[in-house]
C-alpha cells in the first residue's frame, strides 16, 4: 500500500513539474546572424490556430489598428482575403497592405534587446498568430560605419519560434581621381585613368568621380534620398558637376536633370553636400543634353557624380598629399515615408600631389653666386613657365609672357607646383665674370606608398639631369623638395688653346730681320774698303 502511495506521489510530482514547464514555456526569438546591436519591437496583428503558414479561428491581436478591428474580435473573411491576396507580391507591395492593419504607435507585444533578450508586455511567450517585427534601433550616424534599419518582417508563428529575417542592406561609395599622362614611379596611379592618387601641375584641371550604389533592397524603400558629401584639402571646385545613372553593366541611362539636384557648389568652393531628389519616385534624365524623360531606378543601378577641381593655391601642400574626402548620406529606414534618418557610408579618400624644386647657383668652389641670375623653365611641350611673386606656377605659354626666375641673395630660387616629368632649364644670361651654361633638362620623379594615416605619402622624390658635368641633384632626405645645383665656370678659369701663341714668332721674326739687315750693312762696308 505504501508502495502504491509512493508511486502516486511521484506521478503527481511529475505532473506538477510538467505543468510548471508548460506555463514557463517561452517562444524562441532568433535575431539575424551577427546582429549584436539592433533592437526590435514585435507587434501582434492576430492570433489563432496555426498550421504551417495558415491561421484559422483568427482573432485580432493587441496591436491591431482600431480603424480595422477590435482586439479579440473575429477577423472578417474579407480582411483575411485582402491579406492573402498580397502573396506573390514584392516586399513593398505586401507591407503596404499589412501596415494598414497594425498600430505601431502604442506599446509592442514584445521587445528584443540588442543582446537578444525578449521582454513581453504580457505573459512570457508569443501566442500562435501573425506578427509584425519592426527595427527600433537608433543608428549612430557618426561612427563611419554604414548601417540601416531592417525592413518590417511579418511572420506566422505557432508560438514556439519566431525568426527575424535579415533585410538590412546599405549602399557603397567609391571616390576616384584621374591621373594625367604622367604617373608616379611606384605605379600606384595609371596614366590617363581614374585611381586613388594623381599628381599635377599647379594650374591643371583635375577630374574626380564619386560612384554611389543603391542598396540591394532599394525596391523595398518607401522613400530613398541621398546626399553626396565632399571635402577638399588644398583643392577647390571648378565646374562640370553632373550625376549620371548607369546599369550594373556600365551602360548609361542618362544624366539626371540638374533641377533635381540641390547644393551644387559654386566655383572656388572647397566642400559640398549635393542632395538628390527622392529616387523611389524616379528621376528625370537626358541622353542628349536637351530632352528629358522620367525613369524608375533598379537596385542594380548606380549613380556616378563627376566634376572638375583645381589646386587651391592658398592652402595647397607641396610634396604632400592634398586629400579629397567623400561620403554618402542615405536613407536608412525602408519603412519610413520620408526615408528616415540619413546614415553615412564610410569615408573614401583620394590624394593629389604637386611638387616643389629649388635651383641653386654656385661657382667652382661650391660658393653660391650672388643674386640676379635669371632662368627660363619650359615643360615637355616647350611652353614657358609663368609664376607669381611667390614662385607659384600660374600658367604656361609663349616666351614673351614667360617668368624670368631670378636667384636671390643666397643664389637660389624656388618653383612651386610642378608635375612629374621633363623640364628644360635655360640660363638667360651669365653673371658677370662667369660663362653661361647651356640649356639642360631636369626629369622629376616621385614615388608614393599607401599610408594608413595620411592616405598616401611620398617614399621618394628625385630628379636626373641631362648635364651631369655642371648640374647636380641634392635631396634633403625628407622628400619635401629637391635642389638643382648649377655650377658656373669663371672666365678667369677658362682654358686657352694654340700652345704659346703667335707673338713669339712675330718677335723672333723681327729680330732675325734686324740681324739680317745689320749683316747686310756690314758686308757692304767690307766690300767698299
Amino acid at each position: 500500500m505504501k508502495s502504491i502511495n509512493k508511486k502516486i506521489v511521484i506521478l503527481l510530482a511529475l505532473i506538477m513539474t510538467f505543468s510548471m514547464t508548460l506555463s514557463a514555456y517561452a517562444t524562441t526569438v532568433t535575431k539575424p546572424a551577427g546582429d549584436t546591436t539592433h533592437t526590435y519591437s514585435i507587434y501582434q496583428i492576430m492570433t489563432g490556430t496555426v498550421l504551417g503558414t495558415t491561421i484559422t479561428n483568427a482573432k485580432w491581436g493587441v496591436n491591431v489598428n482600431t480603424a480595422k478591428g477590435t482586439t479579440g474580435a473575429t477577423v472578417p473573411t474579407s480582411d483575411l482575403n485582402t491579406i492573402k491576396a498580397t502573396a506573390g507580391g514584392t516586399n513593398r507591395e505586401i507591407l503596404d497592405v499589412i501596415e494598414t492593419y497594425v498600430d505601431t504607435t502604442g506599446a509592442a507585444f514584445a521587445t528584443v534587446a540588442a543582446n537578444g533578450t525578449v521582454t513581453y508586455s504580457t505573459g512570457s511567450s508569443l501566442p500562435a498568430g501573425y506578427y509584425l517585427v519592426a527595427d527600433t534601433t537608433s543608428l549612430d550616424t557618426t561612427d563611419n560605419i554604414a548601417d540601416s534599419k531592417n525592413l518590417y518582417v511579418v511572420k506566422v508563428t505557432d508560438g514556439t519560434t519566431l525568426e527575424i529575417a535579415s533585410k538590412r542592406e546599405v549602399p557603397t561609395l567609391e571616390k576616384k581621381v584621374k591621373q594625367n599622362a604622367t604617373k608616379d614611379s611606384t605605379d600606384i596611379s595609371t596614366a590617363n585613368a581614374f585611381g586613388d592618387m594623381a599628381d599635377y601641375n599647379l594650374t591643371d584641371d583635375i577630374d574626380f568621380t564619386i560612384k554611389a550604389t543603391l542598396p540591394s533592397n532599394f525596391e523595398d524603400y518607401k522613400s530613398y534620398k541621398c546626399t553626396f558629401n565632399d571635402t577638399m584639402a588644398g583643392l577647390k571646385y571648378k565646374n562640370g558637376m553632373q550625376i549620371e545613372v548607369f546599369t550594373s553593366a556600365g551602360a548609361s541611362r542618362g544624366v539626371i536633370n540638374p533641377a533635381e539636384l540641390t547644393g551644387v557648389p559654386a566655383a572656388d568652393d572647397t566642400s559640398f553636400n549635393v542632395d538628390v531628389a527622392d529616387l523611389r519616385n524616379g528621376v528625370s534624365v537626358t541622353t542628349d543634353g536637351v530632352n528629358y524623360s522620367d525613369i524608375n531606378l533598379a537596385s542594380t543601378d548606380y549613380l556616378l557624380m563627376s566634376y572638375t577641381c583645381n589646386f587651391d593655391t592658398a592652402t595647397v601642400q607641396y610634396n604632400a598629399a592634398n586629400i579629397n574626402t567623400a561620403s554618402l548620406s542615405y536613407s536608412s529606414d525602408p519603412n519610413a515615408v520620408d526615408g528616415g534618418t540619413l546614415d553615412n557610408t564610410p569615408e573614401d579618400k583620394v590624394a593629389v600631389f604637386t611638387y616643389k624644386i629649388k635651383l641653386l647657383k654656385v661657382d667652382g668652389t661650391n660658393t653660391p653666386i650672388t643674386s640676379g641670375v635669371k632662368f627660363y623653365i619650359q615643360n615637355n611641350a616647350g611652353e614657358y613657365a609663368q609664376a607669381d611673386a611667390s614662385s607659384k606656377i600660374t600658367g604656361w605659354g609663349a616666351e614673351a609672357a614667360a617668368t624670368q626666375f631670378t636667384t636671390n641673395a643666397s643664389g637660389e630660387f624656388e618653383v612651386n607646383g610642378l608635375d612629374e616629368g621633363v623640364y628644360t632649364v635655360t640660363e638667360i644670361a651669365a653673371p658677370t665674370g662667369y660663362v653661361k651654361i647651356n640649356p639642360f633638362t631636369v626629369t622629376i620623379s616621385a614615388g608614393v606608398e599607401a599610408d594608413a594615416t595620411s592616405v598616401f605619402a611620398l617614399n621618394s622624390f628625385t630628379a636626373t639631369s641631362s648635364d651631369t658635368t655642371n648640374v647636380a641633384i641634392v635631396e634633403p632626405g625628407d622628400y619635401s623638395y629637391l635642389t638643382v645645383k648649377v655650377t658656373n665656370i669663371s672666365t678667369s678659369s677658362l682654358p686657352t688653346t694654340g700652345g704659346i701663341g703667335r707673338t713669339i714668332f712675330y718677335a723672333v721674326g723681327g729680330l732675325m730681320m734686324l740681324i739680317s739687315l745689320i749683316l747686310l750693312v756690314v758686308k757692304k762696308r767690307v766690300n767698299n774698303a
